[in-house]
């Protein structure tokens, strides 16, 4: 039998899967908006915690910016969701810090696998978790949540990225490629690329009706209506965390909006924004420096672009809108 309290599960907890430091470990300050989310990369933080498989999902949230929600705005014994779950980093974390948890998939081999992980964290000893195979955009029927908390994918971007390394094979198949594709992309195994990369063919899922398959007004009809479902399952008082990354366009190269056209969308909902939080996606230390963490996408996207004279950034943040459901008002 697992005797552990609560609190005993949360401190081991923190130091469980790296020495991992938030803003206010390192510089000694109270509790910022600036989270380092990355200090560990994301193969450790997940190492013993997660199946292998898991890294087959193209958007993985890192364990430790889901861990930071989690604490901030839960508290032990809270009921969390997340609508667009994934391979279920939500859960795993949820359940590990003693929350109440139902993940939300439509993808019924993310589904399964997730549940392989709220499977393994049950049998290390962690409980009350469970996935719903279910369209986000659908009435769930869950209510009086504490927490809802999800990344909704950026729009289409996963299958620009997924382009992108479809054209560079095959250059490399018909003989067009150039001496540095050749250098870099010569010997790649397409199998192990789309797992090193997070990436896949079909994106997020060959499901037509992902809404990582959309873009422009569909997409945001579609999250519309996955924002409204969650303002009815919240309680009053209750916490949306929505993870966004701006993104470029891969024709026009311009950057996007996200995070404010995702801030107006839930506003207009109903909901109060309530604070925005910078995730660093860096390593931070004195001894080191910063240690960027880039994708496979930006380390071809970069390089290309300052070659033909245009100056692009590496990113190296994630936003994180944080809202409010206010309070029920009695009626007059």
């Amino acid at each position: 039998m697992n005797t552990r309290t609560v609190g005993e599960a949360v401190r081991e907890e923190r130091l469980s899967y790296c020495a991992v430091e938030s803003v206010e470990d390192v510089f000694d300050q109270p509790p910022i908006n600036v989270w380092l989310v990355a200090q560990c990369t994301s193969p450790s933080q997940r190492r013993g915690r997660y199946y292998a498989q898991s890294f087959v999902h193209p958007a993985k949230m890192l364990p430790e910016l889901a861990r930071r929600i989690i604490t901030t705005y839960s508290k032990p014994g809270d009921f969390v969701v997340d609508p667009m779950s994934g391979i279920g980093t939500t859960g795993v974390e949820a359940l590990r810090l003693g929350r109440r948890y139902v993940g939300i998939e439509i993808d019924p081999g993310y589904a399964e696998l997730q549940e392989k992980n709220l499977q393994l964290a049950r049998s290390q000893g962690y409980q009350d978790g469970r996935i719903i195979c279910a369209d986000a955009r659908e009435d769930s029927g869950l209510r009086n949540v504490d927490l809802v908390m999800f990344s909704p994918p950026y729009q289409d971007a996963i299958h620009n990225q997924g382009d992108e390394l479809g054209r560079i094979r095959r250059k490399i198949e018909n003989g067009t490629a150039s001496a540095e594709l050749l250098r870099r992309f010569g010997n790649w195994k397409q199998e192990n690329e789309w797992a090193r990369a997070g990436l896949r063919p079909a994106g997020y899922s060959r499901d037509a009706r992902n809404v990582g398959h959309f873009k422009g007004d569909r997409y945001w009809e579609a999250m519309g209506r996955i924002y409204e479902g969650v303002y009815a399952a919240l309680r009053p008082n209750g916490y949306l965390a929505v993870v966004t990354k701006d993104q470029r366009d891969r024709k026009t190269g311009e950057l996007t909006n996200l995070y404010g056209e995702t801030v107006l969308l839930c506003k207009s909902i109903g909901f109060i924004l309530h604070e925005h939080i910078a995730a660093i996606l860096c390593a931070i230390n004195e001894a080191d420096g910063i240690t960027p963490r880039t994708s496979l996408w930006q380390r071809m996207a970069i390089p290309r672009a300052l070659e033909k004279g245009t100056v692009k950034l590496i990113g190296q943040f994630e936003d994180v809108a944080v809202f409010m459901k206010g309070p029920s008002v009695p009626p007059m």
